[in-house]
């Protein structure tokens, strides 16, 4: 009787009978859960980092005074939206 060695259980075929093909796939699913949850986690904290980022900008905005948003054509309220979303048509302008 001669077992089946795998070095790296995610490696192991799916097809394979006895502890070390369950091993495998055991493996396998756990490592997927992981991948897929640290994914998750990974959005969140780049959701969080962006609307930090957002809110920052927009406060250092609201502390310019009325002349120069009006200079810059900016209308307090509109701040938020352009802070998240940009003005319409600046797309490709360069400044």
């Amino acid at each position: 009787m001669s077992t089946t060695f795998f070095p790296n259980p995610i490696a192991a075929p799916a097809s394979s009978s006895g502890p070390a093909g369950r091993i495998a796939l055991a493996t396998r699913w756990t490592g997927n859960v992981l991948r897929r949850a640290g994914l998750v986690l990974g959005q969140g904290v780049r959701a969080a980092i962006m609307e930090s980022r957002y809110r920052r900008a927009a406060r250092e905005i609201r502390n310019l005074d009325d002349r120069l948003l009006r200079d810059i054509g900016i209308n307090r309220s509109e701040i938020d939206s352009i802070v998240r979303y940009g003005r319409m048509g600046d797309a490709g302008r360069i400044f």
